[in-house]
This record gives C-alpha cells, sequence and structure tokens, in this order.
C-alpha cells in the first residue's frame, strides 16, 4: 500500500507507462500503491464558489493537469471542501491510479512533479498508510502488586507517577474543554464513558456516514481495533465514581473520530479503501468545527505502517500546522519504532509541525525512554505507557490472555498511545486553568518538568517525563493558590 504526496507548480515530463501492473517489493507492505497525495500552493477562498475539482481551472495548474492526464490518474480531495474553505486551507488532494506502480517508480513520479516547480507545488513526497501505534495483544495482563497508600488509584499508578492526583487538587477537572481523539475506533457503549462523549461531534470517516451516524467501527459494527479509541479515551475522560478508574480530565468532553479504515479486519496496517486522506479530514474537521467557545485539545492516535511519525503524510502534516494556527493544541504520538521522528519511512527529512510530539516510558521510577518508543528532538514530553501494567477501558470484541471475554478494563495498553493519552488529559487540565494559552505555550509549561527522560543512547532523546502537578501550576495564574 503506498501514497504519495506532493505540493505543486508546472510542464509535463514523460512518465513511465502505468498500463501494466508493477509488484511491490516485499518490504512495502501495508502501503498504498494506487495513489500519491498532492498539495497545492493554492489557497481555497470561502467567498469563492469555484472549485478544484479540475486543475485545468488555474492557468498554473495545468502542467500538473497534463502530467496526471497522461497516467490516467482520478483526483479526490484529501480534506473536506467545506472544512478547507472554512479554514482557508492550501488544498490537498489525493490522486488515484487505476493501475499499481512500484515504490521506484512513485519516487521517480515525485520527483517529477518536484521539478514542475515552486509556483504551485509546496511539497511533494511518497505518504504511507497507519497502523494502531499500540499494537494487538501487547503484554500480559498480569496483576499489579501495590502498596495501596502509596498507589490508592492500583494500577493507575501512572496517575501518581505523573503527579495528576497533585493537579487535582488544583481544582482542575478538564472543565469546558474537549479532547477530539483521531483515532482507529471507539466503543460509544462502554458504561465509563457514558456522558464523556459529546454525541453532536461523533465522526465516522470511514463510511461517508454523516457526522453522528452510528457507522463502521464506532458502535453497532466495531472493526478490530475498536478497542483502540476506547482505551484512549478511558485514560483521558472515565468517568468520576467509585467504580473501576478514572480518566485524568474526567471533566472534559471527548470527541470521537474514526479515521482508520482498514479493508481487512484484524490487519495491522490501514488499507484504506475510502477517497482522500481520512486522517487529514479529521484533523482540518476538528479544526474547522465550532464548540461553543470551549478549547480544544487534537489528539492523534496514529503512526506509520513502519511504525514511523504519521506526520510523514503531506496532507497530515498541513492539516497539523493549520489547526495549530488556529489556536488548537495538537498532542501526537511519536510511534513505537524505535526510530527517529525527524525521519520518513522513505528517509527523507519530515517538516516540523510544532504539535507536542509524546514519546512513552515503562513501568518505573526512572523516567527512562521505552525500548520501543521514537524519539528525537522534537519530542516534547514522555509519559507512562507500559503495556502491562497500565490500566484503562477495552471494548467487549477485544481481550488480552488472561482477561475473561467481553472484560471491560484492561492492562493491555500501553505504547505512545497511552502516553498520548496521558499527556493530552494534562493538556486538558491546564487548558481549564489558563484558557488563553497557546499549543507554544502549552509546550513551555509542560517543560516545567524536572524530569528529564533518558536513555542507554543518548541519541534517543525523549524531552522532559510528564509532571502535571507542575505543568498544572504553572499554567494557573495563581499558582493553584487560592486568589
Amino acid at each position: 500500500m503506498l501514497l504519495l504526496a506532493v505540493a505543486l507548480s508546472g510542464c509535463p515530463p514523460a512518465w513511465p507507462n502505468l498500463s501494466r501492473k508493477f509488484a511491490l517489493p516485499p518490504n512495502a507492505k501495508g502501503y498504498l500503491n494506487d495513489r500519491i497525495e498532492i498539495e497545492l500552493a493554492v489557497q481555497l477562498d470561502p467567498n469563492d464558489a469555484k472549485t478544484l475539482d479540475s486543475l485545468a481551472q488555474f492557468h498554473t495548474l495545468v502542467p500538473l493537469a497534463h502530467l496526471l492526464h497522461t497516467v490516467d490518474a482520478k483526483l479526490q480531495l484529501s480534506v473536506p471542501e467545506d472544512a478547507g474553505r472554512r479554514l482557508q486551507l492550501l488544498s490537498y488532494y489525493t490522486v488515484r491510479f487505476k493501475d499499481t506502480a512500484s515504490l521506484d517508480e512513485l519516487r521517480n513520479f515525485v520527483g517529477r512533479v518536484r521539478r514542475l516547480g515552486p509556483a504551485t507545488i509546496k511539497r511533494a513526497g511518497l505518504v504511507p498508510s497507519t497502523r494502531a501505534p499500540t499494537d494487538a495483544y501487547v503484554g500480559t495482563g498480569r496483576p499489579v502488586k501495590y502498596d495501596p497508600l502509596l498507589l490508592p488509584f492500583g494500577t493507575q499508578w501512572y496517575l501518581n507517577a505523573t503527579g495528576v492526583d497533585t493537579a487535582w487538587n488544583c481544582a482542575a477537572t478538564g472543565a469546558g474543554v474537549v479532547v477530539a481523539d483521531v483515532d482507529w475506533g471507539f466503543d460509544l457503549n462502554h458504561p465509563e464513558l457514558q456522558g464523556q462523549y459529546d454525541p453532536s461531534h461523533v465522526y465516522n470517516f470511514c463510511s461517508g456516514a454523516a457526522p453522528g451516524a452510528m457507522a463502521q467501527g464506532l458502535s453497532a459494527q466495531p472493526n478490530a481495533f475498536v478497542y483502540h479509541g476506547t482505551g484512549v479515551a478511558g485514560l483521558i475522560a472515565a468517568k468520576q465514581d467509585v467504580v473501576g478508574m478514572q480518566g485524568i480530565a474526567f471533566g472534559a468532553k471527548i470527541w470521537p473520530l474514526q479515521a482508520a479504515c482498514s479493508a481487512s479486519p484484524g490487519e495491522p496496517c490501514d488499507e484504506s479503501v475510502v477517497e482522500g486522506n481520512p486522517w487529514a479530514a479529521a484533523i482540518a474537521t476538528v479544526t474547522s468545527e465550532s464548540c461553543g467557545g470551549c478549547r480544544k485539545v487534537l489528539l492523534i492516535e496514529g503512526q506509520t505502517c513502519r511504525k514511523g511519525n504519521i506526520e510523514g503524510s503531506i496532507a497530515v502534516n498541513g492539516a497539523i500546522q493549520t489547526a495549530i494556527a488556529n489556536n488548537v493544541v495538537v498532542v501526537v504520538a511519536a510511534g513505537n519504532g524505535d526510530r527517529d521522528i525527524s525521519i520518513d519511512d522513505f528517509g527523507d527529512p519530515i517538516t516540523a509541525t510544532g504539535a507536542i510530539i509524546v514519546g512513552s516510558t515503562d513501568y518505573s521510577d526512572d523516567h527512562v525512554l521505552g525500548g520501543g518508543s521514537n524519539y528525537g528532538a522534537d519530542v516534547v514530553v514522555s509519559a507512562p505507557g507500559d503495556g502491562e501494567h497500565d490500566l484503562t477501558l477495552t471494548s467487549g470484541g477485544w481481550k488480552c490472555q488472561p482477561e475473561p471475554a467481553g472484560a471491560a478494563y484492561t492492562a493491555c495498553f500501553g505504547g505512545t498511545s497511552g502516553a498520548a493519552a496521558k499527556v493530552a488529559g494534562v493538556v486538558a487540565l491546564m487548558l481549564q486553568k489558563n484558557p488563553g494559552l497557546t499549543n507554544d505555550g502549552v509546550k513551555d509549561f509542560l517543560r516545567k518538568s524536572t524530569f528529564t527522560v533518558t536513555s542507554s543512547d543518548s541519541t534517543k532523546r525523549g524531552g522532559v517525563f510528564l509532571d502535571a502537578a507542575a505543568s498544572v501550576k504553572a499554567a494557573d495564574a495563581n499558582g493553584c493558590q487560592s486568589p
């Protein structure tokens, strides 16, 4: 499965014959090999009725239109046009070929598009498909021995380890904040999440259903990864009661957005059969939708098929930058490939978006970067993400070995998925205390932590360790003291 991303300009070179099918190399499994992605340096004008359904409408795009015509490719919007117009986005397109091409030929095509010139082409590059940041059946789910005086939340040990219990003393609950989780699937009927979802902002970018409609992966027809968004939502906002567990920002609301559209249930890589780029579409929708004056935290729970940084997708990358420019605070799971987040799956550098990228640590007090966590200078913060100890919610269709089928809770959920969820919850607490914070302001306060994440390899940087108490105190103008 292969994607390709381009940012455009113009004079049509020859292109190899695509009338026959080409076999993908073995290591390219999980990539779309029938489409590319393009980013046009043409902004959508909310006052202009013209659309970009035909590149020939725009003189500077004629050379690109000619180039695409030679391969008989179909043009699809990567981001919904209504959202793009509201945000005055640069326009992102997916170009789907009738036949498949090899990795080398797609690379060759990217080079030819880049050579059209910078006037209308911003960027060009191959774009990978995605996979769930936490693999299925991670960990053993074995019971955790704990001292009830030191760890009153039991297997929610991470609340104490990150100082969340202290941050709650600051009267921080996440009230007035929305956490929009762009993810793989959700159980909308989990009892711990009843009243925690915002029913007017339930989205599925895989079914073509209207926002709020029950569709594949969200309710009656769960996909193989419905547990993923359920686990993430639990860490963020599970109800405050005497049952089960308690989310970090239990006063916040969750917007569940399914963006993974795997054509093969149970396959770890997302082989999308829908048009456009559902991840970018979800991000743009979160940015453009109104929530009555609330603050938004956008959490992106995706990684590439090779477990790299999802920001390697040009449409996703651009949509994140637009979200931040529109005062959305963006949190991104770094991925679990033990890789540098600044390099994409093809060895090319990734443009930094400015998002809060999150690494993971294991079950210890040593603040050591987890063995599988991605790393790099742009990792802002790391948090616990241990797939053998971290209590969260699960869906009835997924279990880890020792759990009874249909269990509502699991200790088999970790990695950067769990870590990013915890950071997003803490960000919601910070925004409640200081609604005026920008994305960069949140970063600055997260860095108030005095704990540096370490690694046996000094080149693997994981930022600071999440200190919710210090971050929320720094965000609060009163320092968590009575005015």
